[in-house]
């Protein structure tokens, strides 16, 4: 584990971490660091934010020969829940792509929600996909840095 990174990662958020020696007499060989990451630029907004609730432009009514002045109909969503969920796939691989390309791990871990995992993997760089050794369908994005090393790191007295 000594040059394995951790990434966890949601549609919201992304963690980066380095393992790095313990302090002698904690019980395992390895500490976490998390590498300080810039916020997303691009959040996951409510659908309901999106869009407004006044009626678009779409008519309303009868065919030919039907009054005008017809009231309008609400206008459509056209998949802007899956359109946000593309743009944060691809944001989130671009950022995991680039925090690997600049720290150079010999392997990684991956962390997201099911959801996503296949998605997001897919849209790694080839290099990043190289690398990757792990993968875990799970948000661990709020996880303490203690419940992160738990999960990831077994006592030393476990190890074999």
């Amino acid at each position: 584990m000594k040059n394995t990174f951790i990434v966890l990662a949601d549609l919201g958020h992304l963690r980066a971490f380095q393992p790095q020696a313990a302090e002698p007499g904690v019980g395992r060989e390895y500490d976490l660091k998390e590498i300080k990451l810039a916020p997303l630029t691009h959040t996951p907004t409510p659908i309901s934010e999106q869009v407004t609730d006044q009626a678009g432009r779409f008519a309303q009514g009868g065919g030919a020969g039907a009054a005008r002045g017809c009231g309008m109909s609400h206008g459509e969503a056209h998949n802007l829940k899956t359109e946000d969920e593309r743009r944060l796939i691809k944001e989130l691989a671009s950022r995991i792509d680039a925090v690997l390309a600049k720290r150079s791990p010999a392997r990684w871990i991956l962390a997201a929600p099911s959801a996503i995992l296949p998605r997001l993997k897919e849209a790694l760089h080839p290099t990043s996909k190289k690398i990757l050794v792990d993968t875990q369908g799970s948000d661990l994005t709020k996880l303490s840095l203690k419940q992160v090393e738990a999960r990831f790191f077994k006592p030393i007295d476990q190890v074999a």
